[in-house]
Protein backbone atom coordinates (compact mmCIF):
# COMPACT_ATOMS: atom_id res chain seq x y z
CA UNK A 1 0.00 0.00 0.00
CA UNK A 2 2.80 2.37 0.92
CA UNK A 3 4.64 1.44 -2.25
CA UNK A 4 1.55 2.25 -4.32
CA UNK A 5 1.21 5.69 -2.70
CA UNK A 6 4.89 6.30 -3.44
CA UNK A 7 4.41 5.49 -7.12
CA UNK A 8 1.33 7.68 -7.23
CA UNK A 9 3.20 10.59 -5.59
CA UNK A 10 6.10 10.18 -8.02
CA UNK A 11 3.77 10.15 -11.00
CA UNK A 12 1.86 13.16 -9.75
CA UNK A 13 5.08 15.04 -9.06
CA UNK A 14 6.41 14.28 -12.52
CA UNK A 15 3.11 15.26 -14.01
CA UNK A 16 3.09 18.54 -12.10
CA UNK A 17 6.68 19.22 -13.12
CA UNK A 18 5.80 18.57 -16.75
CA UNK A 19 2.81 20.89 -16.56
CA UNK A 20 4.91 23.60 -14.96
CA UNK A 21 7.54 23.17 -17.67
CA UNK A 22 4.90 23.43 -20.37
CA UNK A 23 3.52 26.53 -18.64
CA UNK A 24 6.96 28.11 -18.72
CA UNK A 25 7.60 27.92 -14.96
CA UNK A 26 11.17 27.23 -13.88
CA UNK A 27 12.20 25.04 -10.98
CA UNK A 28 12.56 28.26 -8.96
CA UNK A 29 8.87 29.08 -9.32
CA UNK A 30 9.36 31.95 -11.79
CA UNK A 31 7.28 31.81 -14.95
CA UNK A 32 9.21 32.34 -18.15
CA UNK A 33 8.46 35.75 -19.56
CA UNK A 34 7.16 37.06 -16.25
CA UNK A 35 10.38 38.77 -15.20
CA UNK A 36 10.17 42.58 -15.32
CA UNK A 37 10.94 44.10 -18.69
CA UNK A 38 11.69 47.68 -19.67
CA UNK A 39 8.93 49.63 -21.34
CA UNK A 40 9.01 49.28 -25.11
CA UNK A 41 8.38 53.01 -25.40
CA UNK A 42 11.32 53.92 -23.13
CA UNK A 43 14.38 55.40 -24.87
CA UNK A 44 17.66 53.44 -24.70
CA UNK A 45 19.61 53.70 -21.45
CA UNK A 46 22.34 56.33 -21.62
CA UNK A 47 25.46 54.53 -20.40
CA UNK A 48 28.92 55.93 -19.68
CA UNK A 49 31.66 53.28 -19.64
CA UNK A 50 34.80 54.17 -17.68
CA UNK A 51 38.02 52.25 -18.30
CA UNK A 52 41.65 52.71 -17.33
CA UNK A 53 44.39 51.38 -15.09
CA UNK A 54 43.95 47.72 -16.08
CA UNK A 55 44.40 45.86 -19.35
CA UNK A 56 41.46 44.21 -21.09
CA UNK A 57 40.46 42.94 -24.53
CA UNK A 58 38.44 45.86 -25.95
CA UNK A 59 36.91 44.20 -29.01
CA UNK A 60 35.07 41.49 -27.06
CA UNK A 61 34.28 43.88 -24.21
CA UNK A 62 32.58 46.52 -26.33
CA UNK A 63 30.96 43.88 -28.55
CA UNK A 64 28.89 42.83 -25.54
CA UNK A 65 27.48 46.35 -25.17
CA UNK A 66 27.02 46.80 -28.91
CA UNK A 67 24.74 43.76 -28.82
CA UNK A 68 22.43 45.31 -26.21
CA UNK A 69 19.62 47.02 -28.16
CA UNK A 70 18.35 48.90 -25.12
CA UNK A 71 21.50 50.92 -24.33
CA UNK A 72 23.61 53.62 -26.00
CA UNK A 73 27.04 54.16 -24.53
CA UNK A 74 29.91 56.59 -24.50
CA UNK A 75 33.41 55.86 -23.26
CA UNK A 76 35.83 57.69 -20.97
CA UNK A 77 39.43 56.58 -20.51
CA UNK A 78 41.00 57.41 -17.14
CA UNK A 79 44.62 57.43 -16.05
CA UNK A 80 45.43 57.69 -12.34
CA UNK A 81 41.93 58.94 -11.64
CA UNK A 82 41.93 61.63 -14.33
CA UNK A 83 40.26 61.53 -17.77
CA UNK A 84 42.63 61.39 -20.73
CA UNK A 85 40.05 60.66 -23.44
CA UNK A 86 36.41 61.74 -23.37
CA UNK A 87 33.51 61.59 -25.87
CA UNK A 88 33.20 64.28 -28.52
CA UNK A 89 31.35 67.12 -26.85
CA UNK A 90 32.48 66.16 -23.37
CA UNK A 91 30.91 64.11 -20.60
CA UNK A 92 27.18 64.60 -20.09
CA UNK A 93 24.51 63.17 -17.84
CA UNK A 94 23.79 59.46 -17.94
CA UNK A 95 21.30 56.96 -16.64
CA UNK A 96 24.15 54.65 -15.57
CA UNK A 97 27.90 54.99 -15.18
CA UNK A 98 29.71 51.65 -15.52
CA UNK A 99 33.18 51.51 -13.98
CA UNK A 100 35.60 49.01 -15.52
CA UNK A 101 38.65 50.91 -14.34
CA UNK A 102 41.18 50.18 -11.61
CA UNK A 103 42.50 53.37 -10.09
CA UNK A 104 45.54 53.72 -7.79
CA UNK A 105 45.99 55.49 -4.46
CA UNK A 106 43.12 57.73 -3.35
CA UNK A 107 39.88 58.98 -4.89
CA UNK A 108 40.47 62.00 -7.12
CA UNK A 109 38.10 64.94 -7.61
CA UNK A 110 37.88 64.10 -11.32
CA UNK A 111 36.79 60.51 -10.63
CA UNK A 112 34.38 61.61 -7.91
CA UNK A 113 32.73 63.99 -10.37
CA UNK A 114 31.68 60.96 -12.45
CA UNK A 115 29.45 59.89 -9.56
CA UNK A 116 27.43 63.03 -10.17
CA UNK A 117 26.92 62.09 -13.83
CA UNK A 118 24.82 58.97 -13.30
CA UNK A 119 21.48 58.04 -11.79
CA UNK A 120 22.88 54.58 -11.00
CA UNK A 121 26.18 52.72 -11.11
CA UNK A 122 27.61 49.36 -12.17
CA UNK A 123 31.07 48.35 -10.96
CA UNK A 124 32.57 45.53 -12.97
CA UNK A 125 35.32 43.03 -12.16
CA UNK A 126 38.66 44.73 -11.33
CA UNK A 127 36.94 48.02 -10.49
CA UNK A 128 36.57 46.55 -6.99
CA UNK A 129 40.29 47.10 -6.49
CA UNK A 130 40.26 50.83 -7.23
CA UNK A 131 41.60 53.38 -4.76
CA UNK A 132 43.08 50.98 -2.18
CA UNK A 133 44.10 53.95 0.00
CA UNK A 134 40.52 55.28 0.24
CA UNK A 135 38.40 53.35 2.77
CA UNK A 136 35.46 55.46 1.58
CA UNK A 137 35.41 53.45 -1.65
CA UNK A 138 33.67 50.59 0.16
CA UNK A 139 30.79 52.92 1.05
CA UNK A 140 30.36 53.66 -2.66
CA UNK A 141 30.53 50.11 -4.03
CA UNK A 142 29.49 47.99 -1.04
CA UNK A 143 32.81 46.17 -1.04
CA UNK A 144 36.52 46.70 -1.60
CA UNK A 145 39.62 44.75 -2.59
CA UNK A 146 43.31 45.48 -2.18
CA UNK A 147 45.43 44.03 -4.96
CA UNK A 148 48.34 46.40 -4.31
CA UNK A 149 51.64 45.09 -2.99
CA UNK A 150 51.44 46.61 0.47
CA UNK A 151 48.78 46.44 3.20
CA UNK A 152 46.15 49.17 3.40
CA UNK A 153 44.27 50.12 6.58
CA UNK A 154 40.71 48.86 6.52
CA UNK A 155 41.09 46.84 3.30
CA UNK A 156 42.08 43.14 3.35
CA UNK A 157 44.98 41.88 1.27
CA UNK A 158 43.09 40.36 -1.63
CA UNK A 159 44.28 37.86 -4.24
CA UNK A 160 43.28 36.97 -7.78
CA UNK A 161 43.26 33.57 -9.48
CA UNK A 162 43.25 33.50 -13.27
CA UNK A 163 41.54 31.05 -15.60
CA UNK A 164 39.24 29.42 -13.03
CA UNK A 165 36.32 27.29 -14.20
CA UNK A 166 33.57 28.27 -11.76
CA UNK A 167 29.96 27.35 -11.07
CA UNK A 168 27.90 30.48 -10.52
CA UNK A 169 24.81 30.07 -8.35
CA UNK A 170 21.99 32.59 -8.41
CA UNK A 171 21.11 33.45 -4.82
CA UNK A 172 18.18 35.78 -5.48
CA UNK A 173 16.00 34.61 -8.36
CA UNK A 174 13.45 37.34 -7.67
CA UNK A 175 15.73 40.31 -8.18
CA UNK A 176 15.26 42.04 -11.55
CA UNK A 177 18.96 41.69 -12.45
CA UNK A 178 18.99 37.90 -11.98
CA UNK A 179 15.34 37.04 -12.63
CA UNK A 180 15.03 34.22 -15.15
CA UNK A 181 18.76 33.39 -15.04
CA UNK A 182 19.70 29.80 -14.19
CA UNK A 183 22.95 28.75 -12.53
CA UNK A 184 25.79 28.52 -15.05
CA UNK A 185 29.44 27.54 -15.48
CA UNK A 186 32.08 29.87 -16.84
CA UNK A 187 35.84 30.37 -16.87
CA UNK A 188 36.83 33.68 -15.34
CA UNK A 189 39.28 35.24 -12.92
CA UNK A 190 38.33 34.66 -9.27
CA UNK A 191 39.02 36.95 -6.34
CA UNK A 192 39.73 35.96 -2.76
CA UNK A 193 39.54 37.77 0.57
CA UNK A 194 37.54 40.82 -0.48
CA UNK A 195 35.77 43.10 1.96
CA UNK A 196 31.97 42.96 1.59
CA UNK A 197 29.66 45.29 3.47
CA UNK A 198 27.16 43.50 5.74
CA UNK A 199 24.28 45.44 4.18
CA UNK A 200 25.14 44.31 0.64
CA UNK A 201 22.38 42.26 -0.98
CA UNK A 202 24.04 39.21 -2.56
CA UNK A 203 22.65 38.09 -5.92
CA UNK A 204 25.15 35.46 -7.03
CA UNK A 205 27.91 33.26 -5.59
CA UNK A 206 30.80 31.22 -7.00
CA UNK A 207 31.95 27.75 -5.92
CA UNK A 208 35.59 28.80 -6.15
CA UNK A 209 37.08 27.66 -2.80
CA UNK A 210 37.68 31.06 -1.31
CA UNK A 211 36.89 33.26 1.66
CA UNK A 212 34.54 35.46 -0.36
CA UNK A 213 31.98 33.45 -2.36
CA UNK A 214 29.76 36.44 -3.19
CA UNK A 215 30.39 37.60 -6.76
CA UNK A 216 27.42 39.90 -7.40
CA UNK A 217 25.54 42.23 -5.09
CA UNK A 218 23.43 45.36 -4.97
CA UNK A 219 24.07 48.41 -2.85
CA UNK A 220 22.88 51.99 -2.43
CA UNK A 221 25.03 55.09 -2.54
CA UNK A 222 23.68 58.65 -2.30
CA UNK A 223 20.20 57.17 -2.82
CA UNK A 224 21.33 55.74 -6.16
CA UNK A 225 21.30 52.10 -7.21
CA UNK A 226 24.63 50.27 -7.30
CA UNK A 227 25.42 46.85 -8.76
CA UNK A 228 28.75 45.02 -8.53
CA UNK A 229 29.65 42.04 -10.76
CA UNK A 230 32.92 40.22 -10.10
CA UNK A 231 33.10 38.19 -13.36
CA UNK A 232 34.25 40.08 -16.42
CA UNK A 233 37.96 39.41 -16.96
CA UNK A 234 37.56 38.41 -20.59
CA UNK A 235 40.07 36.54 -22.75
CA UNK A 236 43.17 38.66 -22.07
CA UNK A 237 46.02 36.43 -20.92
CA UNK A 238 44.04 33.20 -21.21
CA UNK A 239 45.20 30.21 -23.28
CA UNK A 240 43.76 29.89 -26.79
CA UNK A 241 41.53 26.96 -25.73
CA UNK A 242 39.94 28.85 -22.82
CA UNK A 243 36.43 28.53 -24.23
CA UNK A 244 33.76 31.24 -23.98
CA UNK A 245 34.69 34.15 -21.75
CA UNK A 246 32.28 36.24 -19.69
CA UNK A 247 31.56 38.53 -22.63
CA UNK A 248 30.69 35.55 -24.81
CA UNK A 249 28.60 33.81 -22.14
CA UNK A 250 24.89 34.40 -22.67
CA UNK A 251 23.97 34.05 -18.98
CA UNK A 252 26.54 36.60 -17.86
CA UNK A 253 25.61 38.97 -20.65
CA UNK A 254 21.96 38.77 -19.56
CA UNK A 255 22.89 39.54 -15.94
CA UNK A 256 25.03 42.46 -17.11
CA UNK A 257 22.31 43.83 -19.38
CA UNK A 258 19.54 43.41 -16.82
CA UNK A 259 21.82 44.87 -14.14
CA UNK A 260 22.37 48.01 -16.22
CA UNK A 261 18.62 48.33 -16.77
CA UNK A 262 18.00 47.87 -13.03
CA UNK A 263 20.63 50.48 -12.09
CA UNK A 264 18.91 52.86 -14.51
CA UNK A 265 15.56 52.30 -12.79
CA UNK A 266 14.09 50.60 -15.87
CA UNK A 267 13.46 47.27 -14.08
Amino acid sequence: MTHGHSLSWTFNSLGLASMLLLAGVSKYGIAAGRCPKPSKSAPPVRLLIVTGGHQYEPSEFFAAFNAMPNIRYQHVLMMEGKPVAVPVGGVGQYDVVLFYDMEPKTITPEWRSLLERGKGFVFLHHALGSFPESPEFKAIVGGHANFSEGPQPGVPNSSYHENQLQHYSIVDHQHPATCGISDFDMTDEAYDNIDLGPAAHVLMKSDFPKLSPAVAWTWSYAQKRVLYLEPGHGSLGLPSDHGPTAYQNESFRQVLNRGILWAAGRL
